[in-house]
């Protein structure tokens, strides 16, 4: 075989342009944490006295080897990996130390995944090649490779299409004590067959796979600094107005602590814990630049640059996680375009999972837009801000709390659970392995939320479900518990909650279990039962095989209408279409909505509306817009209907939106009415009502004090799954495992757990 050499050689110099490549430097001052090695933490603490700084670098050469093709070959803006019979292939990416401005200690490998086609676990290793030369790789004569220096464990529901980032900081010192100090990384899969991925390359300039290196030492567990104040505490902060401003830390016990700000000095005092906070006055928003210190024992921290305006908390799973980077081109295009915004800033916590491996990563501070930073900012959280700041023209500050392939009880506080049974029981079980971190109940509460919780902000983005979907039972309980919750942690029992409703979406597996359309349908019950929520409808956004659909500017424009009229109290039209009430004449349903906008059209033919009768076996309908908005349907099978849903799947079609100037579409419903049972409705009377087995295998058995007459069972999301007359022992076989609630006409309640 010819060597890459003697094959470049030969062609046209573009390949040269398209193989070799400057090393680009950027340098970024940090302020250091000392929030140590700790994973799940109490609120993380920075002290501002200590600096470091980092570098990002990029390849000066890569590539990939293929079994199939035989040699490195030259590549554009992507790269592949496969693991398979005959058709596997490598990355190789090489970078050049040398020219370094700091002395780098610490070290992680940052690349974009852009597809995977295949769902399951996948393990990929990351081996260095110091100084290794690529001349001549072929497939057969490709280097042996030392051990593994980091490993990722990835998925496709949770990476495709995103950033990836391991620790390659073991390799750091042998690479810089090499005379070139080039390495070559060395990417595979190492678990897992039949998967391609598709890597971004260094062509792609926005997604280019970077080595980021800092002059922090690895092992520093911290500084020690008299003063500690959270990581939301830095130079360029967004403060909430028209609220009052809480300033808080710790020192030591018992210490007088100073406060400046607005050339106003105040006076605060340490607990017995070391532990202060007191509220500066009330201020409006204003775009000019204040200054804060704190100091105590001798010591001073001071932030600049802080302006005060509206603050949002930004959470959920993937989809809000998303980076702009990963919206399609023509947003990203809009995106970079229109992001030169002093006065927009973003805050991210440091999430504690990234490619499947624990990370010691630190939040990132706050830091204003600019078109060569937002490409890393959440796509959702950013285009809602940037048009909100546009709109309103005062300082907005995002602070991102989302992590991929989390369900909504890692967002809720262990005090929540402990303090109701009903959310308790509806809790998922503890995850395992590394997913133990990020998707047990409570794990991403003491990990990111509490790090947060208590700085004063305007409202919650939040966009997540997707986790949550086959749980979708228990998700109601859960998902206003969650709402309850932050609102209890932030001290705002109306805090302003602004949803996405789940797009459509084909999870695979048995199509008749219609989990994303029950998860839909929960999302909107909570929005009808909680004046305080906004919902974007995002059902004809999604994309059947992708999990995180790149269409994120839609989404947030959607987003934007709920934040002006719910926040703001603008009279604007901003709440999709829902079903209000039906009537049935002769063989026809006749169906009427609430939130008509300027009125209803079909932008297609109607078909996505089903009708059935007392059976509940549904039917596609004929759909007719009527001139006054209604729908009648209609199915010469279905003489007598009762019962209607629309768009009721997990990945359908939509065809009624209304004909605003954002159009906004129908959401998905079902008129299956009967009765629920919510979490006010709980009431737990073990001294007159007595159930036994519990847990049982299915045979229940009753015993009372009073006279009951009727018993209902419920699910967790407070459907009815039993009713009947009262009686001393019921087969219960028939309900799959879980939890469910007991209740008799007396209103005597009792949690049961069928096993």
């Amino acid at each position: 075989m010819r060597s890459i050499y003697s094959i470049m050689k030969q062609m046209p110099i573009l390949f040269f342009k398209s193989f070799y490549r400057i090393l680009f430097l950027s340098v970024v001052t940090f302020v250091l944490s000392d929030s140590g090695n700790a994973q799940v933490a109490s609120p993380a603490f920075r002290a501002k006295t200590i600096q470091f700084t980092e570098e990002e670098i990029k390849p000066t050469l890569d590539g990939f080897v293929a079994q199939s093709s035989g040699n490195f070959n030259a590549i554009s803006t992507s790269a592949e990996l496969k693991r398979g019979s005959g058709f596997n292939r490598e990355i190789y990416l090489t970078y050049d130390l040398s020219t370094l401005t700091i002395a780098a200690k610490s070290a992680k490998l940052k690349i974009f995944c852009q597809s995977f086609d295949k769902f399951g676990d996948l393990t990929v290793s990351v081996y260095c090649l110091p100084e290794y030369q690529t001349t001549g790789l072929t497939w057969t004569t490709r280097p042996a490779v030392p051990a593994a220096i980091a490993t990722l464990l990835i998925n496709q529901t949770e990476h495709a299409n995103t950033w990836l980032e391991c620790d390659i900081s073991s390799s750091l010192a042998a690479v810089l004590a090499t005379a070139s100090k080039k390495v070559t990384y060395v990417i595979k899969i190492t678990a897992g067959n039949d998967a391609l991925l598709r890597f971004a390359m260094s062509e792609n300039t926005t997604l280019s796979p970077t080595i980021l290196l800092s002059d922090e030492d690895p092992t520093n567990g911290g500084v020690n600094s008299t003063i500690k104040m959270p990581t939301l505490f830095s130079d360029n902060m967004v403060l909430q107005r028209d609220k009052p401003i809480k300033v808080y830390g710790e020192v030591l016990p018992n210490l007088p602590v100073v406060i400046t700000f607005d050339g106003q000095t105040y006076n605060a005092q340490c607990d017995a814990n070391g532990k202060f906070s007191t509220l500066l006055p009330i201020k409006s928003a204003s775009a000019s630049s204040y200054i804060l210190t704190v100091a105590a024992n001798n010591e001073i921290l001071t932030y600049k640059n802080i302006v005060m305006g509206d603050v949002y908390l930004c959470g959920g799973q993937s989809n809000m996680a998303m980076y702009v980077s990963g919206s399609n081109a023509d947003q990203v295009a809009n995106a970079k375009a229109d992001a030169n915004y002093p006065n927009l800033r973003f805050f991210e916590v440091a999430k504690i999972v990234s490619g499947g491996v624990l990370i010691n990563a630190k939040d990132n501070p706050w830091k204003s837009a600019l078109p060569d930073r937002i490409v890393n900012w959440s796509a959702v959280a950013f285009f809602v801000g940037r048009d909100l700041h546009k709109h309103l023209n005062v300082p907005i500050g995002l602070i991102n709390v989302s992590h991929g392939g989390a369900p909504s009880d890692a967002f809720i506080s262990p005090e929540a659970y402990a303090n109701d049974p009903v959310l308790d029981a509806a809790k998922r079980p503890n995850a395992t392995g590394i997913f133990s971190y990020y998707q047990s109940p409570s794990s991403l509460y003491t990990a990111m939320i509490s790090k947060v919780a208590g700085y004063p902000i305007k409202g919650v983005l939040w966009y997540q479900a997707e986790a949550n979907a086959s749980f979708w039972q228990s998700y109601k309980t859960i998902f206003k518990g969650l709402i309850k919750d932050w609102r209890t942690q932030f001290n705002e029992p109306t805090l302003p909650w602004l949803f996405v409703q789940l797009p459509s979406f084909d999870p695979g597996g048995d199509a008749t279990k219609l989990t994303w359309a029950e998860t839909r349908d929960i999302q909107l019950q909570v929005w009808k039962e909680d004046p305080n929520t906004g919902m974007a409808v995002t059902i004809d956004l999604g994309e059947a095989t992708n999990i995180h659909p790149t269409d994120k500017y839609t989404v947030a424009k959607r987003m934007l209408v709920q934040v002006r009229a719910l926040v703001y109290g603008e009279q604007i039209t901003h709440k999709s279409p829902i079903y209000q009430s039906h009537e049935v004449q002769g063989a026809d349903m006749i169906l009427s909505f609430d939130n008509l906008g300027s009125g209803l059209t079909a932008i297609k033919p109607i078909t996505e509306f089903e009708i059935a009768g007392s059976d509940k076996i549904y039917k596609p309908a004929t759909a007719t817009l009527l001139a006054d908005n209604r729908i009648k349907l209609t199915n010469a099978t279905v003489p007598n209907p009762a019962f209607a849903r629309y768009a009721f799947l997990n990945f359908p079609t939509v065809s009624v939106f209304t004909t605003d100037t954002l159009p906004l579409p129908l959401s998905p419903f079902k008129t299956e009415s009967g009765g629920t049972l919510s979490i006010s409705d709980f009431n737990q009377n073990g001294s007159t009502l007595m159930v036994y087995p519990n847990p049982t295998k299915g045979i229940l058995n009753i015993k009372k004090r009073d006279e009951p007459k009727k018993i209902e069972i419920f699910d967790l999301n407070g459907a009815v799954v039993f009713q009947g007359d009262f009686t001393n022992k019921i087969d219960l076989s028939f309900l799959a495992k879980g939890f469910y609630f007991l209740r008799t006409n007396l209103n005597q309640t009792v949690k049961i757990v069928i096993e």
